[in-house]
């Protein structure tokens, strides 16, 4: 009875469930002792732990919180303090749209019956590796090939290490080509370029540590994969080797809805190619990082 007078437990068990939703902390972008991957700002990887425990505060919090999925929806395999919970927070989720941050390399079962069971509920997928993105039929190499994600809307695929005997050279196709509602897709030291016609992406970035040195496609691959985007409105790209060969007199790309292009962690002489290949809409805004300056 006292509980019930108490003024945040007098508001509408919705607007509660809203105040909670803020509760979750972020979990650092280098958890679990590895650097993560690039997300865009959007992106948070939040940890659970948070909202446990305001199960446990009262009743009415728990019962707010169980009935409110969209606090269940953002699961993160590197949050090992929640690791043994990821069954229940998956049921709690439904029906919310989930944001998934996965490591392949320990991708788990409960992980795998949502991509099997609840496809059409995936709206972010985070995707990253410790060893490499080319393993044998029946491990995630055939999830990321074969799932259908209609839903999907941001996707992150990111190699963190490397065998260079191990890397294809081919390009993939992703999620059997079924992604009609993606908008933004990041690329971290991938060998390779999908084979998608990624004609609605909005935001696109490609990111390669510096001193990675098993990227196998050059320029002409990226402009290839580049050019039916036709709709990008933010472009990232960051680390690529002076060995990537360029040609003076390519195409310039054309993106007329480009209003950011960030460049940077090159040489000043591809720096500069890249932008004078990509042709500036009124109104564009660049940021070059990463450079010397001596």
């Amino acid at each position: 009875m006292v509980n019930s007078l108490n003024p945040i437990n007098q508001v509408p068990p919705e607007v509660l469930g809203v105040i909670l939703s803020l509760v979750p902390s972020n979990l650092p972008r280098d958890y679990a002792g590895q650097k993560a991957p690039f997300y865009w700002p959007s992106t948070s990887i939040q940890s659970r732990q948070d909202i446990v425990r305001s199960t446990h505060v009262c009743h009415h919090w728990r019962k707010t919180l169980l009935a409110t999925p969209m606090l269940w929806a953002s699961i993160s395999s590197g949050d090992y303090q929640s690791a043994t919970m990821i069954p229940a927070f998956i049921e709690r989720s439904r029906p919310a749209h989930l944001q998934l941050f996965v490591d392949t390399d320990d991708i788990g079962r409960t992980l795998q019956r949502v991509f099997d069971e609840q496809p059409s509920h995936i709206r972010e997928l985070h995707l990253s590796s410790y060893n490499n993105m080319y393993l044998p039929v029946h491990s995630h190499y055939t999830l990321i090939e074969t799932c259908r994600l209609p839903q999907l809307e941001c996707l992150t695929l990111a190699l963190k290490y490397g065998n260079p005997f191990s890397l294809p050279v081919c390009t993939r196709m992703l999620f059997n080509n079924e992604l009609p509602r993606l908008r933004t897709l990041t690329l971290a030291n991938l060998p390779w370029f999908p084979s998608n016609r990624f004609d609605h992406l909005t935001h696109l970035s490609i990111i390669n540590d510096p001193g990675y040195k098993y990227l196998r496609w050059e320029i002409a691959d990226l402009f290839s994969f580049l050019r039916p985007c036709h709709r990008l409105e933010e472009i990232v790209l960051s680390g690529f080797a002076s060995k990537h060969r360029h040609e003076l007199y390519w195409r310039p790309l054309k993106f007329r809805r480009l209003r950011r292009l960030a460049v940077g962690n090159m040489s000043a002489i591809l720096l500069a190619w890249f932008i004078t290949h990509i042709l500036n809409p009124t109104g564009l805004t660049v940021r070059v990082f990463g450079m010397s300056c001596g």
